[in-house]
């Protein structure tokens, strides 16, 4: 734990992942107030309650928790806080904390539909599957919507951002004065695979393009003046333009392959995914995935390519008018 700027008090909480920890932020004021709320564990609350009073304050004395968005890792402690605690979030975490299970149907349907248009074989279903124990939801209710430029009279100077692109829900507390940006997941150091597939909004059929949109929030961020980053994992981000260059070149170098195994042959998105990642889709292959999907996406939205869903699975060609590359 330490003070990073001005009453911000970074903490550093346990998380069992390739990450091994999660950020959230302790943010002095008029009201106390937690940036996001670590992963479900008793040794998370654990640590959460320690550094807290090594501070000279108690759990109790947090009025208002912020997640950036909804993910396990951010929302997973909320049901520990009193509730009298406001909590505040996009109004698209709604689905993912409150209606879980209705959700979680909605993307299992969406998954069993696209297994086979995807060329997946069976024995990857399970990684992809949602169980009714790998939920994310949560009793406590966000009890404020936050819009984009939102200014929370708690956290003055800071007004919020809509960042989609992680996760559809995903936001940022920007604060110009100073170019601070508490960034939630955006960019995390030498983390180049960030979107995680989606099903579509419950009512909608069309599945959220989560690679471009983060290109967009990258693009926004980076015409920002922003000097400084307090990110979800790892350590702080200094080389702001230097990092989201790294993204967008490492999404070329993506691109490129596909087009040349395009070239070859006609692919399908399994046969794409295995190759773009080797020695990472047998081990994370929703990651893997989803990813590719996004690369495609992008390739598709620039014309390069094109999706034959004539038949059971989908093929990938490309386009037969090219774009320029």
């Amino acid at each position: 734990m330490n003070e990073l700027f001005n009453g911000i008090h970074k903490i550093v909480l346990p998380f069992q992942s390739p990450l091994n920890h999660v950020n959230v932020y302790l943010i002095e004021g008029e009201e106390l107030t937690l940036i996001d709320a670590g992963v479900n564990s008793s040794q998370a609350w654990s640590e959460l309650e320690f550094q807290i009073n090594s501070l000279g304050y108690k759990v109790t004395d947090i009025k208002n928790i912020v997640i950036t968005h909804h993910h396990p890792d951010h929302i997973g402690l909320l049901d520990y806080f009193s509730h009298d605690v406001k909590v505040f979030g996009h109004s698209y975490n709604e689905s993912w904390i409150n209606d879980y299970k209705n959700l979680q149907m909605h993307f299992n349907k969406f998954i069993n539909h696209h297994i086979k248009a995807y060329g997946i074989p069976d024995g990857f279903k399970k990684t992809l599957i949602k169980k009714e124990t790998e939920g994310v939801a949560s009793t406590k209710k966000i009890t404020n919507f936050l819009t984009e430029g939102q200014v929370l009279p708690f956290l003055p100077g800071f007004k919020v951002l809509e960042t989609p692109g992680h996760c559809s829900t995903h936001i940022c507390l920007y604060r110009k004065t100073d170019g601070l940006l508490i960034g939630g997941d955006l960019l995390i150091n030498n983390i180049f695979l960030n979107t995680f597939m989606e099903p579509p909004m419950i009512g909608s059929n069309e599945r959220p393009k989560l690679l471009l949109e983060y290109n967009k929030s990258l693009l926004r961020i980076k015409n920002l003046d922003i000097n400084l980053i307090y990110p979800g994992h790892g350590e702080e981000i200094k080389e702001i333009d230097l990092l989201i260059d790294l993204q967008f070149k490492k999404q070329q170098k993506r691109k490129k392959r596909v087009m040349r195994l395009l070239r070859e042959k006609p692919h399908t998105i399994y046969e794409l995914c295995t190759k773009l990642f080797v020695g990472l889709y047998e081990i994370q292959f929703a990651l893997a995935l989803s990813e590719t999907i996004g690369i495609i996406d992008l390739l598709k939205e620039e014309k390069h390519i094109v999706i034959n869903k004539t038949d059971e699975v989908w093929v990938c060609n490309l386009n037969p008018v090219p774009a320029y590359f």
